[in-house]
């Protein structure tokens, strides 16, 4: 319930900032780096470091495209992090071994 009631709460207060900023790629950054939280508990749950990894990178990469891409293409950069951390998510985290099993068969 705290997850969900922190979301409710974080979400509003993105949007409310990037309207008195006059700054559409404020909901972007924002939601670019509250989605990767999320990979937070999945490694602690999963004993996984790829959900630190995860979060902590998007979070600096979202940062740094919104502070150093061009102004026109600070979303599409945003966006590039964003799939590039689970690009990286897909390849490195663990694997369930009766996947492995499966694919054996």
């Amino acid at each position: 319930f705290a997850s969900i009631a922190g979301i409710g709460v974080t979400v509003p207060v993105i949007v409310t900032g990037a309207n008195l900023a006059h700054d559409p790629t404020l909901v972007v950054l924002g939601m670019g780096i509250l989605a990767g939280v999320i990979w937070i508990p999945y490694g602690w749950a999963a004993g996984d470091p790829v959900g630190l990894r995860h979060a902590i990178a998007r979070a600096v990469g979202c940062y740094a495209a919104f502070a150093l891409a061009p102004t026109a293409y600070r979303a599409a950069a945003i966006c590039a992090v964003v799939a590039v951390s689970y690009v990286y998510s897909l390849l490195f985290m663990k694997k369930p071994s009766s996947a492995v099993v499966q694919q054996a068969l």
